[in-house]
């Protein structure tokens, strides 16, 4: 999911707009309850490059099918991504409904902006509820990852500082199917993901590896199934 480059026509610009025509709908506010933010450098065959994993704790009165769009902005610099029920992930997590993406990232390969970013909920009937969250400078230096796949067998090779590891199943368009825990050294992907249906249109994995202090990550190339 790439920023979009017309931001002050449509947030700046529109922003009277869009706040009246959100306070004439009815109904009750969806409930933001929680912001996860991790920062990921990425590893592909022409190099490093940034992306922004961002879920959201949401509630809705009307029910989460309510829920229509996710907006992240930076104001400063005036970048914002959409995220609708076509391109975000949804995962429960004790009983909380979490939406959002592990691939919200800028042109290029640059890595993020910090400070200060909005996230905003609106549902069907044009009701939201906003959150500020922060990215602070995130340092990369001594820090590795390495994820190979023969066979069934994955290896993970990593950073000690980096302590928690997800393996990411995809389809072909690259969308996360599920999310299963993995660990450093070998594991049999076959065993791991028996429970999940989607395994049988998964096409690649990928392994992210979170820093111990949860606001930074390292991510794997994609490795096929196929």
């Amino acid at each position: 999911m790439k920023a979009r480059g017309i931001f002050s026509s449509i947030i700046l610009g529109g922003a009277l707009v869009l706040s009246q025509a959100l306070s004439s709908c009815s109904g009750e506010a969806p409930v933001l309850q929680n912001i996860r933010a991790v920062q990921i450098q990425r590893q592909a065959p022409e190099g490093k490059g940034y992306s922004l994993s961002v879920f959201a704790a949401v509630q809705d009165s009307d029910g989460f099918e309510d829920i229509e769009a996710l907006y992240i902005v930076k104001d400063e610099e005036e970048l914002f991504w959409k995220l609708d029920p076509e391109s975000w992930t949804k995962k429960d997590i004790e009983g909380s409904a979490w939406i959002g993406s592990n691939g919200i990232s800028l042109a290029g390969s640059e890595a993020f902006p910090e400070g200060s970013y909005r996230l905003i909920i609106v549902d069907a009937a044009g009701e939201k509820a906003e959150r500020e969250f922060n990215l602070d400078k995130a340092g990369w230096e001594g820090l590795s990852l390495k994820a190979n796949l023969e066979g069934d067998k994955l290896d993970i090779v990593g950073s000690s500082a980096l302590q928690s590891f997800q393996i990411l199943f995809l389809d072909a368009s690259g969308r996360t199917l599920f999310t299963v825990d993995g660990k450093k050294g070998s594991q049999s992907i076959s065993q791991i993901c028996a429970q999940y249906q989607e395994y049988s249109i998964a096409h690649a994995i990928t392994v992210l590896a979170l820093h111990a202090n949860s606001r930074q990550a390292l991510m794997s190339q994609r490795l096929s199934l196929k």
